[in-house]
């Protein structure tokens, strides 16, 4: 399992393989070539470093908002179509499963809005899958109600990951005080960005 790193971690890398290895003036032989992709693939790589961001309650627009990141892993199940009693369209909708964040708001919104047809208990509606494509709907005061669609890559890897393979994201809710009936494939979270 990927280890989800709330503290700093840095490691230092040699400046060699950036400046004392590379020169336009000379041809390196193969034993230098060789030593070289060595030094590099015993080179580690930096793991991310999750953020708390900005979620927070906001009591002047009373809503919450902003961005933070979380590791957890994707879920799905078929929901009907809203609105409708008869002959009804199905989807598959998604949801991303918090495991750990360093954002300190996120638990109480989603406990204040457990029941909400897009957000269960530390468990976030990110919207639906077509053809292995996560899309949703979000709104925003300053934009109105959009679609969003994830890359074929993130929607990969957030679809194919599990409470013991999770993956790290970032998720931002936009300010939107507007209300009403929320059409389907809806989220309250406009960004679902994959940061491993």
């Amino acid at each position: 399992m990927k280890k989800f790193i709330t503290g700093l971690g840095i490691t230092l890398l040699s400046v060699s393989i950036l400046a004392g290895c590379v020169n336009t003036e000379k041809t390196m032989d193969v034993e230098e070539t060789v030593d070289l992709v060595e030094t590099v693939a015993n080179v580690e790589v930096l793991e991310y470093v999750a953020k708390p961001g900005t979620f927070a309650y906001d009591s002047q627009n009373y809503i919450y908002h902003g961005d933070f990141d979380a590791l957890g892993y994707v879920t799905t199940q078929t929901m009907d179509e809203g609105f409708c009693t008869e002959n009804c369209k199905t989807y598959t909708y998604a949801s991303f499963n918090i495991l750990e964040t360093p954002n300190a708001s996120i638990e109480k919104y989603t406990e204040e809005n457990t029941g909400n047809s897009f957000i269960g208990n530390m468990s976030i509606g990110i919207g639906c899958v077509a053809e292995e494509i996560i899309w949703r709907m979000a709104g925003s005061d300053e934009s109105g109600t959009q679609k969003y669609t994830d890359s074929m890559e993130s929607s990969k890897k957030l679809l194919n990951s599990t409470e013991k393979e999770p993956v790290t994201v970032n998720l931002k809710r936009d300010i939107f005080t507007g209300g009403g009936g929320a059409p389907d494939c809806y989220s309250h979270f406009s960004k679902i960005e994959v940061m491993n």
